[in-house]
């Protein structure tokens, strides 16, 4: 049997050798054991754009936009090659185009660099393949993703109280042939009541155009507000979303501009 001192000095040798097996651990680059790839996911300059695994900076906003996408989905039973968002402006104007994981693999972000001019219509698109991170990342759903386009901030963080953005639509390679809704998609950081209307910024008179009540929003947890637009003149709207803490009652405000352009092609 040891004797305590010989057990004692046999305990600080393991400790001694656990210590450094965890320490080797933490120094490997980009957060994968020796031989792992895992680093070729890390998010890093690819070429015109930066892409991979990140915890994107939060603004410490109430509620954070996630995605403003036009509500269309297109037939697919697999991640294509490669991937584009193509979005509409009323005028020339720099942009800031990201894409993250919403319904899955929340870490993944796409920010194409750096932020330029791009011209009015609807032919504005960035297209990039999905072999180098999307699929490693074993996402199966084009739309377990979000997009972004702001038109008013450079989007280190997620987005500012007031965002004006132009929304995408996220295809593989069938372009819908008009825009007929929105998707909106946000997350509360803490427990929320929610209403969430949309004006004609034109027509202020007119009041809110539509409306729905979230009445029960829980911290993390993403929720689509979906407006049909088929209906709606072209030109600017205003989003609104205004409610309360739940548990505080501290007021809650977001406001989300973007413009209605029905036909793609044009």
């Amino acid at each position: 049997m040891l004797s305590i001192a010989t057990r004692s000095g046999y305990v600080w040798t393991v400790l001694t050798k656990v210590t450094r097996i965890m320490l080797l651990v933490v120094i490997l680059p980009s957060g994968g054991l020796a031989g792992s790839s895992g680093h070729d996911l890390d998010y890093q300059k690819r070429g015109d754009r930066w892409e991979g695994i990140v915890a994107p900076k939060e603004s410490g906003n109430d509620i954070e936009l996630l995605s403003a996408i036009v509500d269309y989905e297109e037939p697919a039973t697999a991640m294509p090659d490669s991937l584009a968002i193509r979005f509409f402006l009323s005028k020339p104007s720099p942009a800031s185009l990201t894409v993250r994981g919403v319904r899955a693999q929340p870490h993944y972000w796409m920010k194409v660099l750096p932020p330029k001019q791009w011209k009015s219509g609807f032919f504005n698109e960035y297209r990039w393949a999905t072999a180098e991170v999307i699929r490693k990342l074993d996402i199966a759903n084009i739309y377990d993703l979000g997009a972004v386009v702001s038109l008013t901030q450079d989007l280190e963080v997620t987005d500012a109280v007031d965002v004006e953005v132009a929304p995408v639509i996220l295809y593989g390679s069938k372009l819908p042939t008009s825009a007929d809704g929105y998707r909106f998609t946000f997350k509360p950081i803490t427990y929320e009541k929610l209403t969430c209307k949309i004006y004609e910024e034109n027509s202020p008179q007119r009041g809110a155009i539509f409306s729905v009540a979230r009445p029960d929003l829980r911290p993390g947890v993403p929720f689509d507000v979906v407006w049909p637009s088929s209906l709606a003149n072209e030109g600017w709207y205003r989003l609104e979303l205004k409610g309360v803490k739940s548990f505080s009652n501290q007021p809650v405000d977001k406001v989300v501009r973007f413009f209605n352009h029905k036909l793609v092609n044009k």
